[in-house]
């Protein structure tokens, strides 16, 4: 029997699995496919080249698409088309030359009974340009005898590319615009500057078709394709018990196809560990593609880029503006070619236009690789509380504190976990348990102890939030009778994402309160630390913009920010701040 196992590892690799498995699991598509096939035959029986780039992430099904597309024309189009599908990677192609001569190659292992000695008659010559016009005549030959033009499938046009020379890059198109026999689809995780410089020699020469991420539904049905492969009958007895888990998950993750099989395989019997770290894995093995699409854009783009990232949903051109520091005409471009390139998506509301990362799953990979992976662990939660019904929380906390009770120290990770995400009123009930953790985390590894240190200010927060001043000095105690373990960097980080949690709820007493609880414990370790904070809390009581010239000139901006961060305004900011954030 096939298990998803399998299929997740030739999910890499489409062209090893079997037409009809494609065919059956191809999902969301299909009027893509279909209207592509469509355009490719009328042109091919009128003559005309056609020039496709697909672009999308990696996972979200580009291979599959152009696997099946290299099945769809070589079926219906035998007398009109010679398909060519090269290699995934061709790391031998650097010249255009190249790139004719493996054409051919791949021509005569289809076509074995053509005359495969003309390529070594090719290769005798001695100048480079007479290789490539070689190469491009036999090619124009075999199209001329057969009647038929060649059309090429390229995976990673982006890759192929970048091992070209610019004067190579001209002399590809130039043929291309020459001969009138070859048509191309080729696939790109990303709009890349060979095809978006105005100067470049294949700028607006491809047609660009965006892969979406998928819907609720198109994961829904992907799943069931899997579990008809395979036989699952777990997975339609579960389902109904999921559905709605995974629709919540699918907004909180976006509908990246990879994570189809991560879904499936919790339905069909995943444990937490398996579930976190398949989680993870899934999200850390879009980094070569995420750190690519940074490459690709110019600092000024990067910056915008990144702040929408932070921004977690949609945000206005002038938000980003005041958080990039960047003018907003400039932001209001960037993000019009942005949108352009594909790297983002714009939503008109009402008076405004909002913007957002084009894929969800980038937000969540940007925030797992925040310094100590703080977010990391809150992505983590949002998917844990999406999995589990509250009841199921609670039950998972008692068996994860009996673990502990009982000696299994290895456990507190998950605890902690499983304590962050209870019903407000069940922390309440399990603060007694809670204090019997912290009795017995002594001897623990420091990573087991960090998590119990943030876990305890995060509780802290909470009851700031609420108004429970004793509850919340009593968690912050916890956290930093412990911090002796640990890093002093690493007990300074927790502390500056506590403080600024709190200012992010804009009450001044949750932060006063914070500062005020923090600092007799950390005194001389955090007095620098606190600074900033206890400056702009006085600037907010007080309303005396007068305060910020007692700084040094580099803590002023910091002290702005803050005080911006408490009041969500800055009509206590100096002029010549507000002046400098709007350069």
């Amino acid at each position: 029997m096939r298990t998803s196992s399998d299929i997740i590892f030739y999910r890499y690799s489409p062209e090893n699995m079997s037409e009809d498995i494609l065919r059956k699991l191809f999902v969301g598509r299909e009027k893509q496919l279909e209207n592509m096939v469509k355009e490719i035959g009328n042109a091919a029986k009128n003559k005309t080249p056609r020039f496709y780039l697909v672009v999308g992430s990696r996972g979200i099904g580009k291979s599959h698409f152009l696997t099946l597309l290299h099945y769809e024309i070589k079926r219906k189009y035998p007398s009109l088309l010679i398909p060519v599908k090269l290699a995934e990677e061709e790391y031998s192609v650097y010249r255009a030359s190249d790139l004719f001569l493996r054409i051919l190659e791949e021509y005569l292992v289809e076509y074995p009974e053509a005359n495969s000695q003309e390529i070594s008659d090719i290769l005798s010559l001695e100048q480079e340009d007479e290789i490539l016009y070689a190469a491009v005549e036999k090619l124009k030959q075999i199209s001329k005898q057969n009647g038929k033009r060649f059309i090429v499938f390229v995976e990673n046009l982006h890759e192929l590319f970048k091992q070209l020379e610019r004067k190579e890059l001209h002399k590809l198109r130039s043929i291309f615009q020459k001969y009138d026999i070859f048509s191309v689809v080729a696939t790109a995780p990303l709009i890349f500057p060979s095809l978006s410089g105005h100067d470049e020699p294949f700028y607006n020469f491809f047609h660009i078709q965006h892969f979406k991420e998928f819907s609720y539904y198109e994961i829904k049905e992907s799943m069931q394709k899997i579990a008809e492969i395979e036989n699952g009958e777990v997975f339609f007895e579960k389902f109904g018990q999921y559905e709605e888990r995974i629709h919540g998950l699918v907004h909180l993750t976006g509908g990246s196809p990879r994570l189809v099989f991560l879904f499936y395989d919790m339905i069909t019997g995943g444990e937490i560990e398996n579930i976190e770290n398949a989680f993870f894995k899934i999200i850390d093995e879009h980094t070569p593609f995420y750190k690519e699409i940074f490459q690709m854009l110019t600092g000024q783009q990067r910056r915008i880029f990144d702040v929408l990232i932070s921004f977690g949903e949609t945000a206005t051109p002038k938000q980003i503006s005041e958080k990039a520091r960047i003018k907003l005409q400039t932001v209001n471009t960037q993000l019009r070619r942005l949108e352009t390139d594909g790297y983002v998506i714009s939503r008109p509301m009402g008076r405004h236009t909002k913007y957002e990362v084009r894929e969800r799953l980038f937000r969540l990979w940007r925030e797992m690789r925040q310094p100590l992976r703080r977010e990391r662990v809150s992505i983590l939660l949002d998917f844990l509380q999406l999995w589990y019904t509250a009841d199921k929380r609670k039950e998972l906390f008692k068996t994860k504190y009996e673990l502990l009770e009982a000696g299994e120290k290895t456990v507190l990770k998950e605890l902690c976990y499983f304590a962050d995400i209870q019903p407000p009123e069940f922390k309440a009930e399990a603060a007694p348990e809670i204090e019997k953790i912290y009795g017995k985390i002594g001897d623990m590894k420091p990573e087991l102890i960090g998590y119990f240190v943030e876990f305890c200010l995060n509780l802290a927060l909470e009851e700031l939030k609420d108004g429970n001043r004793g509850s919340a000095a009593k968690f912050i105690k916890m956290a930093f009778k412990n911090s002796s373990k640990l890093e002093i960097g690493i007990v300074k980080e927790f502390t500056i994402n506590f403080l600024k949690d709190a200012a992010d709820s804009g009450k001044l007493q949750v932060i006063k309160t914070a500062a005020d609880e923090i600092l007799p414990i950390k005194k001389y370790k955090f007095a620098p630390l606190l600074r900033p904070i206890t400056k702009a809390i006085e600037i907010i009581e007080t309303s005396d913009l007068n305060k910020y010239y007692d700084l040094q000139i580099e803590e002023r901006e910091i002290v702005a920010d803050v005080v911006k961060k408490i009041t969500k305004s800055d009509e206590l900011v100096p002029d010549e701040i507000k002046n400098k954030d709007r350069r």
